[in-house]
C-alpha cells in the first residue's frame, strides 16, 4: 500500500510540475480537507476546526441542498462530521463551495484533467490534490515555495528587528551561523507549519486564490 501511494504521489508531482503546479502536503488526518481549505482562505491551516464547524452549521441551515446526498439520518451524519476524527468528502466540498463562494479544482489522476466542483458561477478557485485513499493536499503554482519563503523571511526580519529589538548585525550573524551549520534543514522552511502568523478569520475576509 505504501509503495503504491509513493508511486502515485511521484507520478502526480511530475504531472503537476509539468503544468506549472506544486503539491504541498497536509497532515494525513481526518481534517486534511479542512486544513487545505483553511490555508488557501486564510494563509494558515490552524483554522480547520472553525471551517469544519462552519460547514456543519451551513449544511444544517441548508438541509434541503445536502440531505438527498446522505444515506440514513442527516442529523446523525452532521453529528459525526462535527467530530475532528471523521473524514469529509464530496458532499462537504459542495457545501464549502457555496459557503465560501469558490470553485474547487481537484486533481485526482496523473495525466488527466481535474474535476471541478462549483455550486455557483464562482471565479475564485481552491486547488486540491485528492489521492485514491481520500487524502487531500494543497495545490499551488510552482512559484509558491520561493514566494512563501521570501515573505516569511521578511516577516521574521520585521518581527526580530522592529518588535523584539534585535540588532540587524546580530540577526544577520545568527542567520549566517545557521546557514553554515544547518544546511540540511534548509528545505523545512515552515512549509508544513499550521500557523505562519497571519490574522485570524475573524479579522479579515478569506483571501483571493486562483
Amino acid at each position: 500500500m505504501q509503495k503504491a501511494l509513493k508511486r502515485y504521489f511521484n507520478s502526480m508531482d511530475e504531472y503537476l510540475a509539468g503544468i506549472g503546479l506544486y503539491r504541498k502536503m497536509t497532515a494525513r488526518d481526518a481534517s486534511c480537507l479542512f486544513r487545505a481549505v483553511s490555508e488557501q482562505l486564510y494563509f494558515s491551516q490552524r483554522y480547520h476546526h472553525k471551517i469544519r464547524r462552519d460547514t456543519v452549521t451551513f449544511m444544517r441551515a441548508n438541509r434541503c441542498n445536502f440531505e438527498p446526498f446522505v444515506e440514513g439520518s442527516f442529523e446523525k451524519y452532521l453529528e459525526r462530521l462535527e467530530d475532528p476524527t471523521e473524514t469529509a468528502g464530496q458532499v462537504e466540498i459542495k457545501a464549502l463551495s457555496l459557503l465560501y463562494r469558490r470553485t474547487f479544482v481537484i486533481y485526482r489522476y496523473p495525466g488527466k484533467q481535474p474535476t471541478e466542483i462549483a455550486e455557483g458561477d464562482f471565479a475564485e478557485k481552491i486547488l486540491l490534490c485528492c489521492s485514491n485513499n481520500g487524502h487531500y493536499d494543497i495545490v499551488y503554482p510552482r512559484s509558491f515555495p520561493a514566494a512563501a519563503a521570501l515573505c516569511q523571511a521578511l516577516v521574521y526580519e520585521l518581527l526580530y528587528c522592529r518588535v523584539m529589538g534585535v540588532e540587524e548585525g546580530e540577526l544577520h550573524g545568527a542567520l549566517e551561523s545557521f546557514r553554515c551549520g544547518g544546511r540540511r534543514c534548509r528545505n523545512s522552511v515552515s512549509m508544513c507549519s499550521e500557523d505562519a502568523g497571519y490574522d485570524t478569520p475573524d479579522d479579515r475576509s478569506p483571501r483571493s486564490v486562483g
